[in-house]
């Protein structure tokens, strides 16, 4: 949480959209990080449980870093528009 209102200023200070997209990233990465991890701690005895959430707590993990990572691309594209460097993202 301390990490997040230090940043807060600059979330607000970014387009909405991408702001928007950056929040739900964070929120799927942390669900899996926290949430999941948590819950494996209760059920780490009971082996077939416990490797389904490692698999459903990995998932949540890479894909909330993939849409941070696809958020911050979009929004250097329409940022930085046509230079050295082409961005070519497909909606």
């Amino acid at each position: 949480m301390l990490f997040g209102l230090f940043f807060l200023r600059f979330l607000l200070s970014l387009p909405r959209k991408t702001a928007i997209q950056l929040g739900v990233a964070g929120v799927i990465f942390v669900t899996g990080a926290v949430g999941f991890e948590m819950l494996g701690g209760i059920f780490h005895g009971a082996s077939g449980i416990y490797r389904a959430l490692v698999v459903v707590k990995e998932t949540l993990e890479n894909l909330g870093a993939g849409l941070f990572i696809l958020s911050l691309l979009i929004y250097a594209k329409f940022t930085l528009g046509s230079g050295p460097v082409v961005l070519e993202i497909r909606d």
